[in-house]
């Protein structure tokens, strides 16, 4: 295995709903296959993250048959490593510090909203949009969540989605 492959299917960021909420699709793409299911809002086709399709290994099940954009998008690691500016060794940390920081962000979240299946968008929104009283149930774990979700968007900003920063 190459090491752009052993760098992706040790992630899946892309695909389990921690950098994107939706995957847009191309006429192209025509129908996708189960487990996916397209959705449409306005003149857009979409797929909903977290994907249906990747397992538990963080690995596609339906590789041969994605939607062109799951071929399509790079992270800014991935291009990192590409370009030799970082090693296989460094992304593989980087990966393993964002895997990390998601999930102690979601075992401190997942004590105020539901977790399981959604996207970081969608918990981030149901956090925000949490009761003053639910707030101030736990006012110090709540506000470790807050912090914990703007630390870990911060650091995948940082490391998978901003092209030029090391």
């Amino acid at each position: 295995m190459d090491e752009a492959s052993t760098l992706c299917t040790s992630c899946g960021l892309c695909c389990d709903g921690s950098l994107f909420s939706i995957a847009p699709l191309v006429p192209e793409d025509g129908s996708v296959v189960a487990p996916l299911r397209s959705h449409e809002d306005a003149d857009e086709r979409y797929l909903s993250l977290p994907c249906p399709a990747l397992d538990s290994e963080k690995c596609c099940t339906v590789y041969g048959y994605r939607p062109r954009i799951c071929g399509a998008f790079r992270c800014a690691l991935l291009d990192r490593l590409d370009e030799r500016r970082i090693t296989l060794r460094e992304a593989m940390q980087k990966v393993a510090v964002a895997q990390q920081n998601k999930s102690r962000t979601l075992a401190v979240v997942g004590q105020f909203v539901d977790t399981d299946g959604r996207g970081m968008k969608e918990i981030k929104q149901s956090y925000r949009d949490l009761s003053e009283e639910d707030q101030t149930r736990d006012i110090q774990s709540y506000k470790e969540g807050e912090f914990l979700l703007k630390a870990f968007g911060h650091y995948l900003k940082k490391h998978f989605l901003q092209r030029f920063s090391e």
